[in-house]
């Protein structure tokens, strides 16, 4: 599977053996491995299914045959990349929404799960999912020598 960034700049590609290397936009110089064949050794790969630039080409989005999902920055491609929560089943295909502010994900179980990408967002989703911020008892208990604040 292969994919260029939309301003031509990058080429992404996977190969059989399930690394994702980025090249430059002619294919003639490798920037960086995203991620090895093999998982630690073990033998066991892990099958890039999905590939995605952002609209601004500065960003790389790879999901797995497992669900793992992944972003690299290609201004700095030799970062381990940052996680993604994983979805539930093989990643069919991956967009970056409007304003490359969310990812658009879709398996076998889902059509389309949406996650934000800006920090705004990803704030706010974390803030539902946990209920709310700390309470200033659970502040105290975990963070003492630092002053209260609301977090959500």
């Amino acid at each position: 599977m292969a994919v260029f960034s939309p301003d031509g700049r990058y080429l992404a590609m996977s190969d059989h053996d399930g690394r994702v290397t980025l090249w430059d936009g002619d294919g003639s110089t490798r920037l960086a491995v995203l991620t090895p064949g093999a998982e630690g050794g073990t033998g066991r790969q892990r099958r890039p299914s999905a590939l995605a630039f952002s609209a601004d080409g500065r960003s790389l989005a790879v999901g797995d045959a497992e669900g793992e999902l992944r972003f690299w920055s290609t201004g700095a491609p030799r970062s381990a990349g940052s996680p993604v929560p994983p979805v539930d089943g093989p990643v069919l295909a991956l967009a970056f929404g409007p304003g490359d502010s969310s990812l658009r994900v879709t398996t076998p179980h889902t059509p389309v799960r949406t996650d934000p990408l800006g920090l705004e967002q990803m704030v706010g989703e974390v803030c539902a999912r946990a209920g709310g911020g700390l309470t200033r008892a659970a502040w105290a208990s975990y963070l003492p020598a630092v002053p209260y604040r609301e977090t959500c």
